[in-house]
């Protein structure tokens, strides 16, 4: 099961304890997700699977940043589950493909609807075994 990360969104909702607002927050999940298709004698069979679950966070606006500017940064990590060995492929008429996955529930307040409509985003993406690493100073090989 994803885990779920509340982000924390301003709110002009009175907090009926005292006099300060009260701060509504968001759920927001990401996941991996895993795909699988077949397509046997013309019928077409499709399986979505998590196989990973992450977490993000807020970042701070650069320095350099205009405060004018309306956009949030968000960074982390997911952890992709032990039982996954191998990355997506095509073979026939089998694939497998991953996504990251985002949903973005927005908050309700006073116990109405929000106006807002849920969020799904699906960013399709390749898993690898070998890990990037830059490398800064190469030096091409004597012949």
């Amino acid at each position: 099961m994803p885990q779920l990360v509340n982000v924390s969104m301003p709110s002009t909702m009175q907090n009926p304890h005292g006099t300060c607002p009260q701060r509504i927050k968001p759920l927001v999940v990401v996941s991996l997700v895993r795909q699988s298709k077949t397509e046997t004698r013309g019928s077409k069979f499709q399986k979505n699977q998590t196989i990973g679950q992450g977490e993000v966070q807020e970042l701070p606006p650069l320095i350099c940043e205009s405060r004018d500017a309306i956009h949030l940064d968000w960074g982390g990590e997911i952890q992709v589950n032990e039982d996954v060995e191998v990355g997506g492929f095509v073979a026939g008429n089998i694939s497998v493909r991953d996504f990251i996955s985002l949903v973005l529930e927005p908050p309700a307040a006073n116990d109405q609807a929000c106006p807002y409509l849920c969020l799904r985003m699906s960013v399709p993406i390749r898993l690898v075994t070998d890990s990037y690493v830059e490398v800064i100073d190469y030096e091409p090989p004597l012949e």
